[in-house]
């Protein structure tokens, strides 16, 4: 069920009371969305996040019902309003012609960031036999989301990794990574939601000359790995230790460690440009 945290969420471009905040009128199939993390008061890589706001929509045939400047503004709004310098931010979009409640519609969520230690021990993953329909569309689909919540329930790990035709593809709501003899391994584009954080470790690893391979993994090939990572807007960079039944890694593998580096530095860099 979705959750709007803080005093107030902005809905069609009007402020609104949290007391106001109806969640099934958001929990209808065909919205597209994203989650944006605000670090220090400012949303981080936003250009990014809206730019993929823009291809969802059009990849689904739904007219942006906002500008982007627009939209924009009213993140900065909400930000301000509700006095929230860290947190994540869902925003929403329909067409203006669907029945739907809203056609625009921003909040704040509950948060999940991996405990610091995590990054240092790493965390537990398992494999679930699962497809996600047109994975480059970001659309909020309650029968995935409710599949994955009921295999969590069977699992004590911090993420799924999806299963289909025996190739990982990516986790239920992250991305993942395989390092083998240096080289970093992910699935390609056309098989993946292109997360905004999966990019820039694209770009980091093209920065700093890590040979970079985009290929699906069989689910047998993973045994042969050195180390594995998730990505993602909460968990930035994570250290995979073990997929539960399958392999075990060492965290402080040293390609993911300058992975990790270089991404932190990214991220403050991003956040010094907003503010200047």
């Amino acid at each position: 069920m979705e959750q709007c945290l803080h005093s107030y969420f902005i809905a069609n471009g009007d402020v609104k009371s949290t007391c106001d905040f109806i969640p099934t009128h958001f929990e209808a199939e065909g919205y597209v969305y994203e989650v944006i993390r605000v670090i220090g008061g400012f949303p981080a890589f936003l250009n990014e996040h809206l730019e993929r706001l823009s291809t969802s929509c059009e990849l689904s045939g739904i007219k942006l019902p906002v500008k982007i400047d627009t939209i924009r503004q009213q993140i900065s709004v909400l930000i301000n309003i509700n006095k929230i310098l860290d947190g994540n931010i869902k925003l929403m979009v329909s067409s203006k012609q669907t029945a739907l409640p809203f056609y625009f519609a921003i909040w704040f969520i509950p948060v999940f960031y991996p405990a610091s230690h995590l990054y240092k021990t790493g965390v537990r993953v398992a494999l679930l036999e699962m497809e996600r329909n047109t994975p480059q569309i970001k659309m909020h689909r309650p029968e995935y989301k409710n599949a994955i919540a009921e295999a969590f329930k069977l699992r004590d790990v911090y993420e799924l990794l999806l299963v289909h035709q025996n190739k990982i593809t990516e986790g239920s709501k992250s991305n993942v990574f395989f390092i083998q003899n240096g080289t970093v391994i992910t699935a390609p584009d056309n098989l993946v939601l292109a997360g905004i954080t999966r990019n820039k470790i694209i770009e980091i690893c093209e920065k700093l000359f890590i040979p970079l391979q985009l290929k699906a993994l069989d689910v047998e090939s993973i045994r042969s790995m050195e180390g594995a990572f998730l990505t993602g807007t909460s968990p930035k960079v994570l250290p995979v230790c073990e997929i539960f039944e399958q392999a075990n890694f060492k965290p402080g593998n040293s390609v993911i460690q300058r992975i990790i580096v270089a991404y932190d530095e990214l991220h403050d860099q991003n956040r010094l440009n907003i503010e200047s």
